[in-house]
Order: C-alpha cells, then sequence, then structure tokens
C-alpha cells in the first residue's frame, strides 16, 4: 500500500483568453484520473508549485475557476490535500513593487561586496522588522493578479475540507501538518516568487529571514508532539535560483539537524523534470522538478510538457517516481529521465538513502581504526546468498544434532541400579531436555540425566560424536561459501585450546575445496595473541579479518602465500570460555575452540567481510551451545580429550 502519493503540478500557466482553458491541460485532468486509477488504496496529495496564471493576467480568473472545478468533478472526492505555493507568474507587479525590488537587489549586491572585505561581519537580512513593514506591499501584488481570489475560491467553496490548509496557503508562505491513518506529513511551504522581477531572476531570488524563521517556528510547534513521518518542502525556483548566502541559509533549514529535515523539495519554474540530490552527513534531500510550461499560443508551447507522481512507502522507506510528458495532447509515460540502465516505468529511490545504502561495517581490533566499505551491487547479491547459505548450514546442524540424539539414545548406558522402567523415564528425560534446548527453552539438567552424561562410556561417545558435529559444520560452511564464489580456493578450520601453558591453538578439524597441496591444508598451530586475543572478549566478541588489521598482526602474510587473507572468529558462547586463574584476585580468560576461513584472491574477501557483517561469532555460537547444552559436555573436558587424542 502507498501510504501517501503526490500529484506534482507545476507552472499551468492559465491563459485569460475566454473562459476555455488548453486542450493540453484538459488532457492533463484525464491523465491525472487515469492514472489514480492505477495506484489503488493511495492517498492523494495534489502540490502545485507556482504559476498557475500567465503573466500575472488577472482575467485568467474565470479561466483558472473552470479549470479547478473540472479538477474537482473528476479527482476532488479522492484528494486528502491542496497544497499551492505562488510562482513568479501568480502576481502582478504594482509601482511600488516595481521600485522596491531593484532597491532590494541593489542593497544586496551593495552590502555583499562591502562584507566581503569586512571580515566577521554579516549582512543584515530582509527580518522580521523587514516583514512588518514592507511584506504588505509584496502581498499586494498577489492580491492584483487575482492570486489570492483563486486561493479563496479554491479553499472556501471548492474544496472547504481543506479549509485549514488554506489559511496557510493564503499566506504564501508556512508550514502545515496532515495527518492519515496515525502518520504526520509535514509540508513546508516557501514563497520563492516574491522577490523575482521577470523570467531572468538567476541567482537573484530572495527568501529572506523573515521567512525562514517564521517557518521554523511554526515547525517546531507544530511538530513538538506529532514528530513528523515525512517532511516534504516546496517552492516555485529550483534552489539554485537563490542569491549564494540565501542558498546556503535554506540549505542548512531544510537539511540540518536542527532545521526541519526534509526529504524532498518539491518545485518548478524551469518547465523540465529533473532529480537532483542535496547531501550532507546528517540528512540527504531530493530536489523533485516538474513543469508543465507556456500557454498554447505561446512560441515555446512546442516543447516538452511535465507533471509527476511519487508514491511515498514509508514502511520499506520507497520512493517511487513518474514522470509524465507529452508534446502533444497525450500523456505518456517519461522514461528518459530515469538512465540507460533502468528498466523501468519508474524510478524507485530510499526515501532516506542513508537508511538504504548499506556501508559495512568491518571489525577491527581499535574502535577509531574502523572500516567502513561501501559496496557495489555484487556484494548485495552475495549478501542474499549468504543468508540463504547460513541458514541451510543451521538446518543441517540441527538435523546432525537429531541424529546425534537418537545415537546417544540408543547406544547409552543406563546406570545398574535402575529399573528398567526407570530406564525408560531416564531416556524419556533426556529427549525432554534435548527438545527443551533446541527449542531455545533451556532448563536445569535432572540429577539422573546427569549421572548418564557422566558415565565414562557415554562421555566417550558424547566427545566423540561432538568432534564429529564440528567436522560437519565446518565442512558444511566451507560447501556453502563454495557456492556463492565461483572459482574459490578455501580453507576453513576449527583449532581447540592445546596447550594451557603456552596458550596455543591447534587443530581439531578443517575442510577444504579447490586444489591445494597438503602443506597448504595443513593447519598451523597459533598462539593466543593479535587478531586471536582482539577477536575474543566475553562482552563484545569480534570476527576480525586480517586485511582489515594487519597493523596489529606480528606475523603478516607473505606475498608469495598461496592465501592472501583469513578471518578469525570465536565463536560466542558463555561455556567457551576457559577461566585462567593467574592469581588469587585475577582470571584471564581464553577461549577453548576458534574458528577460521582463509582464502587465495582478494576477489574473495567479499566472503569474509560478510561472515564479519553476519556475526558469525555468535551464529557459531549459538549451535555449539545447544549441542553442549543438550549433552552436558564440559568444554574443558572436550579440549583435553583432543589433545589425547
Amino acid at each position: 500500500m502507498n501510504d501517501l502519493t503526490i500529484l506534482h503540478l507545476s507552472d499551468l500557466h492559465i491563459d485569460g483568453n475566454g473562459k476555455k482553458y488548453s486542450q493540453l491541460l484538459k488532457s492533463l485532468i484525464q491523465d491525472l484520473k487515469d492514472r489514480m486509477d492505477e495506484f489503488l488504496n493511495a492517498h492523494y496529495v495534489l502540490v502545485i508549485t507556482g504559476d498557475i496564471i500567465n503573466m500575472g493576467n488577472i482575467n485568467a480568473f474565470e479561466t483558472a475557476k473552470e479549470f479547478f472545478s473540472d479538477l474537482k468533478k473528476n479527482i476532488g472526492d479522492r484528494l486528502s490535500g491542496i497544497y499551492i505555493v505562488p510562482g513568479n507568474h501568480d502576481k502582478r507587479r504594482t509601482d511600488v513593487n516595481k521600485l522596491l525590488i531593484p532597491a532590494y537587489r541593489t542593497y544586496i549586491d551593495n552590502n555583499t561586496s562591502y562584507f566581503k572585505e569586512k571580515a566577521g561581519k554579516e549582512m543584515i537580512g530582509f527580518d522580521d522588522t523587514f516583514f512588518e513593514q514592507l511584506w504588505k506591499f509584496q502581498k499586494e501584488t498577489y492580491k492584483e493578479s487575482g492570486y489570492l481570489d483563486l486561493i479563496d475560491l479554491i479553499y472556501e467553496k471548492m474544496f472547504p475540507q481543506f479549509k485549514e490548509i488554506g489559511e496557510v496557503v493564503k499566506d504564501t508562505f508556512g508550514v502545515h501538518v496532515l495527518e492519515i491513518e496515525g502518520k504526520n506529513y509535514c509540508f513546508i511551504l516557501l514563497n520563492t516568487a516574491w522577490s523575482c522581477i521577470d523570467d531572468n531572476d538567476g541567482r537573484h531570488v530572495v527568501i529572506g529571514d523573515f521567512q525562514l524563521s517564521k517557518i521554523k517556528k511554526q515547525y517546531d510547534e507544530l511538530t513538538f508532539i506529532k514528530e513528523p513521518s515525512l517532511t516534504l518542502a516546496m517552492g516555485h525556483h529550483p534552489l539554485n535560483f537563490l542569491y549564494g548566502n540565501e542558498q546556503d541559509k535554506v540549505f542548512n533549514q531544510l537539511i540540518f539537524r536542527d532545521g526541519v529535515c526534509s526529504e524532498a523539495y518539491l518545485c518548478g519554474h524551469t518547465h523540465d523534470r529533473d532529480i537532483i540530490n542535496w547531501s550532507n552527513t546528517n540528512h540527504t534531500m531530493y530536489t523533485l522538478m516538474t513543469g508543465i510550461g507556456w500557454p498554447d499560443k505561446d512560441p515555446n508551447n512546442q516543447q516538452y510538457h511535465y507533471y509527476s507522481i511519487y508514491n511515498f512507502n514509508l514502511d520499506i522507506n520507497s520512493m517511487e517516481i513518474f514522470v509524465r510528458s507529452t508534446r502533444d495532447t497525450v500523456f505518456r509515460a517519461d522514461l528518459s529521465i530515469y538512465g540507460k540502465n533502468e528498466d523501468t516505468t519508474c524510478l524507485a529511490r530510499a526515501i532516506r538513502p542513508d537508511d538504504s545504502q548499506i556501508p559495512i561495517t568491518i571489525s577491527t581490533a581499535d574502535v577509531f581504526g574502523q572500516k567502513t566499505i561501501f559496496p557495489a551491487f555484487s556484494f548485495k547479491m552475495d549478501s542474499i546468498n549468504f543468508s540463504q547459505a547460513i541458514s541451510r548450514v543451521s538446518s543441517a546442524a540441527q538435523v546432525t544434532m537429531m541424529e546425534d540424539y537418537f545415537d546417544f539414545s540408543d547406544n547409552c548406558i543406563i546406570p545398574d541400579n535402575n529399573e528398567p522402567d526407570d530406564n525408560e523415564h531416564i531416556k524419556d528425560l533426556i529427549y525432554t531436555r534435548f527438545r527443551s534446548i533446541i527449542s531455545d527453552d533451556d532448563e536445569d539438567i535432572d540429577n539422573d540425566v546427569k549421572s548418564v552424561f557422566e558415565n565414562p562410556s557415554n562421555k566417550k561417545r558424547i566427545y566423540s560424536n561432538f568432534e564429529g558435529f564440528i567436522q560437519r559444520l565446518c565442512q558444511s560452511i566451507c560447501e556453502e561459501l563454495v557456492g556463492i564464489q565461483n572459482n574459490l580456493i578455501i580453507r576453513s578450520h576449527f583449532r581447540y585450546l592445546k596447550d594451557r601453558s603456552t596458550y596455543t591453538y591447534s587443530e581439531l578439524c578443517n575442510s577444504f575445496y579447490g586444489e591445494i597441496d597438503i602443506d597448504q591444508i595443513q593447519v598451523h598451530d597459533m598462539r593466543y595473541g593479535d587478531l586471536l586475543e582482539a577477536a575474543f572478549n566475553k562482552s563484545i566478541t569480534k570476527s576480525l579479518v586480517y586485511s582489515a588489521n594487519k597493523h596489529i598482526c606480528k606475523n603478516q602474510l607473505d606475498s608469495d602465500e598461496k592465501w592472501v587473507n583469513y578471518i578469525t572468529i570465536i565463536p560466542s558462547f558463555p561455556e567457551n570460555i576457559y577461566h585462567k586463574k593467574v592469581s588469587k584476585l585475577y582470571y584471564k580468560d581464553y577461549p577453548y575452540i576458534t574458528f577460521g576461513v582463509t582464502v587465495d584472491d582478494h576477489n574473495n574477501d567479499n566472503l569474509l567481510y560478510l561472515m564479519d557483517y553476519y556475526r558469525m561469532d555468535t551464529f557459531f555460537g549459538d549451535i555449539l551451545k545447544k549441542y553442549v547444552r543438550c549433552f552436558g559436555i564440559d568444554m574443558n573436558e572436550f579440549c583435553l580429550q583432543c589433545k589425547k587424542g
């Protein structure tokens, strides 16, 4: 379901030649109606970003009235809101305005030049004093053109259900929050056109401090209780039409954390369509531009005419952009904006790109040295395959665990002092414990069950099965990794704590794939330290990739070695901690078993990064913890038995 669908119109340029509006605009209304039939269960909001009328012609009032009347008949009952901001054509310049606007520009140009030479001083902006004394002369221009009367008609007579929105629109700028099905949509209305003279206003548009301060105040008041689910700003001009310092102020207001944090800025003016990203380290905002263009009799009328539709899906952080265009009177999907690699009828983008881009942070031994990779598309595909692979490994491990249970149940020795009925009862207790642990519902071990596990013959079988279980787990992960990458040469292995005096870890088992010499199959002993020590922490274990942590490794991989990179993983579960008493009051902790994977080509580093990203320390820990608790395994004794062989 689309949470919100914006119908974005701009630059209608309705002329004043009689009551009949153009065939182009009639086709626009019909196309809007047809498109709305395609997006079922959508909440539609109409946004018009200026230049409703052409050349400030007050005679266009009746024609515009007819257009909006037909708009209401065709789609009015399906709208959840209408938001309108004025354009430079929506005003008719009065004599006072003709004097004031050039004066404003002269003031800006002179002061900007002056203060460039006076470091540390700021130009006085168009502040609240300006608003109180001079804004009335700017607003008169919208009365003279008939724009304000048209706004009254739209919100008072045609769409009285949106009267509250109309109060903001009448002021030509402001903030309104629209609530739909529990979500709050904040609309920021900017008047970018009040300081315009003509169509050649590039880099001369002023917003004014008075406007930004009032908008921020309204925003803070309206969103204090109702936190916005989505914030959309709108104005007639693209932001690069503003004076440089004005653009900086608006930019800061729209995307900085202490501003309004708008996800998109909707505009027109250029009679074109475009999508531009504005970003800083805190936020990203899209500029979404569209425009119908000049009226029928204008010589520029033969250019393309555009309008756009935006579907916002908040739960999946997705925005779908549909552009419609025509050079005659038939609107069609405009695919040219999507790029040659986008085989689609719309352009899909993340509403909040920072939430959707998946920068992968690679764990490092030192916090300040952590590395972040920005993966290519191939990484995303590998990630999907990897997720499926470890799911299969987990399922296979559970099947193996059940097989080991049945083997143990059929062959375990029950103490002689029990009656036959008691023997079956003890087996039932073992089964109950097994099922509860498999279901992540741990419980204390029953004394009778404990006595069975501690029987020397049973314990030997349990530890033998556990070693085989680890071997199959090692082989399973190796085979699954091979399925993700082609031409992969890989070795996976488990080590165990063999020597408690030197803290040396020796091979418990290994699995490999590819053309490897016997020497390359061998897993060398590893002393506790470097990556092994950095990866092990009782509270926060890490899976450390060698290439991201070479600076802490004493033993560097030689350039002529078969293996070029590896990962060290400590399975994270409480029973995997060896408490070594080093003094009366101090214990040093070490892991009993470790896991590692080595690769022969840096093209396969993605697999190591994915093992870090998917927290394979926790993955292995969860699997091994279940097995250890199901059969009452003592990891200390297990390692001692492995040492004996």
